[in-house]
């Protein structure tokens, strides 16, 4: 399989069972756009280690073969083709390799560990990354979803901005292609009162809600006109986006975020919120970077849904 393809997956393989659910996830996709599957392990070298044995590295590349191949078995057992599963053991940071693979890719999917406590505060830092990076758009899968999970929703979050417009439409083309409603969800805080005149902080909380209102609603002109087929749906909400798209994430197939820039919904696409989401989100959630690529990426995609159905 050619690495400039158009029709590639790239599937991070960690050599755990949230690896392996990662390529579940993407052998759906890959039936349903007839893509290749690329299985990467990347054999990272511990930080501060400036020259590392070749004993050692034997070892991990050893250990990265027996995981790519087992997910090849996964792939396979799951209905890809033979001929459309590449693996590949590289070296080289994680978060940079995986960063390069995308280029050629039309998607990327990352599996993420079941963690608590403590742990959740550093969760997503390495999906975060390669999202923010990354020339496709990059999917987190948590360690509670299972195949064959279907809500009929897609939920993404919007900022009122042009700026998320990648995002947007991407969104809109998965809800399409699943045959799912779509929520657009904008979250919004008003500053912080350090008064206690009732009235005012009234007039602040309606007009902040009024700018919303008027931003998401000209965010979403023209999306339905373009997409018939799926139903659009506002949900704006007073709070932290944090919080309000892990609890849309709940009842939904998909979570689509932005990883780039600002707008209504103060920091949602830099990396700390980027993360929490990941952390707390009950479905798989899609970091589209805010970049040049991704809006091409999204007519590929489309163009081989469309050239599945037809076959």
């Amino acid at each position: 399989m050619s690495e400039n393809t158009n029709s590639t997956i790239v599937v991070g393989i960690d050599g755990t069972e949230d690896g392996l659910r990662a390529v579940d996830y993407a052998a759906d996709e890959a039936k349903a756009t007839g893509a290749h599957l690329l299985l990467v392990h990347v054999v990272g070298h511990p930080t501060g280690i400036v020259a590392v044995s070749p004993e050692r590295d034997a070892i991990m590349f050893e250990a990265g073969g027996r995981a790519v191949e087992s997910a090849r078995d996964r792939a396979e057992a799951a209905g890809v083709p033979a001929g459309h599963v590449e693996v590949k053991v590289w070296p080289g940071p994680v978060t940079v390799t995986l960063a390069k693979a995308s280029t050629f890719a039309n998607l990327m999917v990352l599996g993420r560990r079941g963690i608590s406590g403590l742990d959740r505060l550093f969760a997503g830092s390495t999906s975060a990354s390669v999202g923010a990076r990354a020339d496709c758009p990059v999917v987190v899968v948590p360690h509670a979803w299972t195949a064959g999970t279907r809500h009929g929703r897609v939920t993404v979050g919007v900022d009122g901005s042009a700026r998320s417009l990648p995002a947007l439409a991407m969104a809109v083309a998965e809800a399409s292609w699943r045959s799912a409603d779509l929520v657009a969800v904008h979250a919004w805080e008003t500053p912080p009162q350090w008064y206690f005149d009732v009235p005012e902080v009234e007039e602040t909380v309606a007009y902040w809600r009024q700018t919303s209102e008027l931003a998401v609603a000209e965010e979403l002109a023209g999306w339905a006109a373009k997409y018939p087929d799926i139903s659009i749906t506002r949900a704006l909400e007073r709070g932290h986006p944090v919080a309000a798209l892990v609890s849309h994430s709940t009842d939904s197939d998909l979570l689509v975020i932005g990883t780039r820039g600002g707008g209504g919904i103060p920091g949602l696409a830099l990396g700390s919120v980027a993360r929490a989401v990941i952390a707390g989100s009950g479905c798989p959630v899609m970091l589209v970077r805010r970049g040049p690529r991704t809006l091409p990426g999204v007519r590929r995609r489309r163009n081989l849904q469309r050239a599945s159905s037809q076959s």
